[in-house]
C-alpha cells in the first residue's frame, strides 16, 4: 500500500513578519499565516488529499496551521485528560505496528505522567534508553529517546 508524507512549515508569524528569530518562542499567526494554511488546506481538498493522521509541534503556530488546513482539532486543543490519555494510549499502541524492533521513538512532550505510565506497562517490549528535561518558559518539557525491543 501507497503512503505518502507531506511535511510543511507553519505560516507567518508576527515574529516571522518583522524578522525576528523565534526559536522556541511562540508568536501567533498573522492574518497571512492564516491564509497560508487556508490555501494549503484548499489545495489538499481540491486534490481529494484526506489525511490518515496529522502531527505537529506542540507550539501555537504550528497547532493553529495544522488544525486550519486538517480541520482537524489539535494537542492543543485536547483539555480534557481522558482525551489526552487516549492519545497516548494509542499512540503507544501503534509503536508496535509501525517501529520495527532495535528501532526508535523520539517524542517531545510536556506529558510525563502519560508517557511514564505508557512504558511502565509497555517495559517488555519499549525502553527508556534517555530523556532530557527541556525548560521552555515557565514550563517543562521532555525529550525521550525510546527504543523497541
Amino acid at each position: 500500500m501507497k503512503k505518502t508524507l507531506y511535511l510543511m512549515r507553519h505560516g507567518q508569524t508576527l515574529f516571522n513578519a518583522r524578522k525576528k528569530i523565534q526559536g522556541w518562542c511562540d508568536a501567533p499567526l498573522t492574518e497571512l499565516g492564516i491564509k497560508q494554511a487556508k490555501i494549503a488546506g484548499k489545495y489538499f481538498k481540491d486534490n481529494n488529499i484526506v489525511f490518515d493522521h496529522a502531527y505537529s509541534s506542540t507550539s501555537e503556530r504550528c497547532c493553529d496551521t495544522l488544525e486550519i488546513i486538517t480541520d482537524m482539532p489539535t494537542f492543543a486543543q485536547m483539555k480534557d485528560q481522558e482525551q489526552l490519555q487516549n492519545l497516548y494510549d494509542r499512540f503507544f499502541e501503534r509503536i508496535r505496528r509501525l517501529v520495527k524492533p532495535g528501532g526508535y521513538v523520539f517524542l517531545y512532550t510536556s506529558e510525563i505522567s502519560l508517557v511514564r505510565k505508557n512504558l511502565r506497562l509497555q517495559e517488555g517490549y519499549l525502553s527508556l534508553e534517555e530523556h532530557y528535561e527541556v525548560p521552555r518558559g515557565k514550563n517543562m518539557f521532555y525529550f525521550f529517546i525510546i527504543k523497541v525491543k
